[in-house]
């Protein structure tokens, strides 16, 4: 029998069949931005051509990268999945010696023996944040903060993660590891949500450190000024800082003769190393679509789908920072829309944003290789178009120094802490010193912040803050001289660098200073009647300790130091000095430090994860600003 249709049905069964397809597309996307209420804030600010100049003069420019024991281990991991031989044990540097660069317009430098090889071919894909080190998608919120999320809070606590072992970043309740953008962005934003640079955010790391997440937390609502205006006050949590500094930070920038062929293949040699890199990009023009089956590979079957920005436009300037955190040659990505695989449209950079889970795959993207030319290879838009990496590329390293154990925090050798008072933070500058002249420049404190006290407030009563310094740096210097100088300046006039200007009535007090000779647990201290300090400079000298002054002791032990997991340990300090105002254990593997007390009492804490740590026991005397510090190490093994 004949069976007939209505037109009327037909448009209804062809409607019915193009809303599954579009439902299954947007499934296929995971989150995609289909439920994106993130508020998508930016906040890059470009350093000026003069910054720049002294950033480069300043700090590494790598020119290559060379391959290191973990990219030649992810080469062969991917060829045995292959069925592959592996390669020999050759064509990798060692860790450290991986960067040829030049400072200024120095030389080359390499440490890569003359006639060496490297691996002629990386692993095709690589992604640094499936690792543990690398902490879950955080939103930046309302708030112009994306430079010191992309850099303190992923650069910075993949990088600790990875130097120390910590391995719950991925731990959505644990903030103990991670660090807190709140930390660099209220220091350099001027007081007001306006973004910040680069620049300035690597020269606080780089000089103090940063506040982990759970002692000085991120605040995402920007109608709160004291969410990006607040300064840490807390002497504690700046000498905490101190143990993840890093070391200078490198722009990868090879020769620019290479064109974007060179400085992918420096991103990608890194990301193979292990490291995460940073850089600005006019977020607003990237142009959206979906990565494509290659039915020539099933290696590209796990990304088919997933979002990738093909090219960027260029309507704007940069005005954002994000995290590269990986590459794929195996994506394939139809710019030119005509359905055919092409070489040049193969390949995609794996980026982090911190728009939240929400924003396009869970808060990844895919760049495609070509979107980093400024003149498409694979059929894009040529004209109206920006290379995606719109600045330099940055990549970091922890700081170490001779007082450094390997695998744990950075310690300081030698400390300045000091407390002072005032109302407009704008107005305060300090400066540390050797007595030869020899001087420590800090990050902070630089006249910075804006019209405000330490705490964002715009109250006309001085507000109170205690510091901590890191100057082991010039500790010879120090030692020579036998002292070391704290200058503090108001400058009510920052137009005129030639005059303090006029006394205003904000005033910078000094209420103590105290020169902290960790190597010996021992220091000296200043705690004058504090006078104020109006429109000019003074300065304190404090001789450098010396060994008859007497100090807090710090003694402790662990039983069983050495065993399986879990492995509960027994912690006693009881040879430590007493009467003392604070002891505190820090278990040295994330967890929360543990006062206590009364050091004779036994402390209990349970490893569950294999590695070894160090345990640190530590005395304070708040009276007078001693502390005494000590480890013990602890070894948890696997189960048999």
């Amino acid at each position: 029998m004949k069976r007939c249709t209505s037109k009327r049905r037909l448009i209804g069964l062809f409607v019915l069949s193009w809303l599954l397809v579009l439902a299954f597309c947007l499934l296929s996307y995971g989150q995609n931005g289909s439920n994106d209420n993130d508020p998508h804030a930016t906040g890059y600010l470009p350093p000026t051509l003069e910054e720049e100049r002294h950033f480069l003069e300043t700090h590494r420019r790598i020119v290559k990268v060379w391959p290191n024991r973990l990219a030649w281990l992810r080469v062969n991991e991917e060829r045995k999945k292959k069925g592959l031989e592996p390669l020999p044990e050759q064509g990798f540097v060692r860790n450290g010696a991986e960067k040829d660069y030049t400072v200024g317009n120095g030389p080359v430098i390499s440490g890569v023996p003359k006639g060496f090889v490297g691996l002629t071919s990386l692993s095709t894909y690589t992604d640094n944040s499936l690792l543990d080190a690398f902490p879950e998608i955080r939103t930046q919120g309302s708030i112009g903060s994306c430079t010191n999320f992309a850099i303190t809070y992923y650069q910075l606590t993949y990088t600790a993660g990875r130097a120390y072992e910590y391995h719950d970043n991925k731990n959505v309740s644990n903030n103990d590891t991670k660090f807190s953008p709140k930390w660099t962005y209220n220091m350099i934003n001027r007081g007001g949500d306006n973004g910040s640079k680069p620049t300035d955010a690597y020269g606080v790391l780089e000089k103090h450190g940063a506040a982990r997440w759970s002692l000085f937390p991120y605040q995402t609502n920007g109608a709160d000024p004291k969410s990006y205006r607040e300064w840490c006050r807390d002497g504690e949590t700046w000498r905490d800082a101190i143990r993840y500094r890093i070391a200078p930070c490198d722009v990868v920038a090879p020769d620019t003769a290479g064109g974007p062929d060179a400085l992918l293949t420096s991103i990608k040699t890194s990301l193979a190393n292990g490291e995460v890199l940073t850089f600005a990009t006019y977020i607003s023009g990237w142009q959206f679509t979906t990565l494509q089956d290659d039915k020539s590979t099933p290696d590209d079957n796990a990304f088919v789908r997933k979002p990738v920005a093909s090219w960027v436009n260029n309507a704007a300037q940069a005005n954002h920072m994000m995290t590269i955190v990986g590459y794929n040659d195996n994506v394939w990505t139809d710019i030119n829309k005509n359905r055919k695989v092409e070489t040049a449209e193969r390949g995609a950079l794996r980026i982090a944003n911190s728009w939240g889970p929400n924003w396009q795959d869970y808060g990844f993207c895919w760049l495609a290789y070509d979107a980093l030319r400024s003149t498409s290879t694979a059929g894009a838009p040529s004209s109206g178009r920006q290379p995606a990496i719109a600045s330099d590329v940055y990549s970091i390293l922890m700081h170490l120094n001779d007082g450094a154990f390997p695998g744990y925090p950075y310690e300081p050798w030698l400390l300045a802490k000091f407390k002072l008072t005032h109302a407009k933070r704008n107005q305060l500058g300090v400066l540390l010193a050797a007595a030869n002249g020899v001087s420590w420049p800090p990050g902070a404190l630089q006249f910075q912040g804006g019209p405000y006290a330490f705490d964002g407030t715009t109250n006309t009563e001085p507000c109170e803050g205690t510091f901590v310094f890191d100057l082991t740096e010039i500790l010879q210097d120090a030692w020579d001289s036998g002292a070391c100088e704290l200058r503090v300046a108001d400058d009510d006039d920052r137009s005129n660098l030639d005059s303090f200007g006029s006394p205003d009535g904000y005033a910078a007090t000094l209420l103590g200073y105290k020169l902290i000779d960790m190597t010996e647990a021992r220091g000296s201290e200043i705690l004058d009647d504090p006078e104020p300090i109006d429109a000019e400079e003074c300065g304190w000298s404090l001789a450098y300790p010396s060994y008859d002054e007497q100090a807090p002791v710090a003694v402790a032990s662990a039983q069983p130091a050495f065993g399986r997991v879990p492995l509960t340990v027994q912690f006693n300090g009881s040879g430590s000095s007493l009467g003392m105002d604070a002891y505190v254990w820090d278990f040295g593997d994330g967890s929360s430090p543990l006062p206590v007390q009364d050091p004779r009492t036994l402390t209990s804490h349970i490893y569950s994860t294999v590695g070894t740590y160090a345990a640190t026991l530590t005395v304070l005397d708040e009276d007078h600003w001693y502390e005494s510090s000590t480890r013990v190490p602890v070894t948890a093994t696997r189960r048999k």
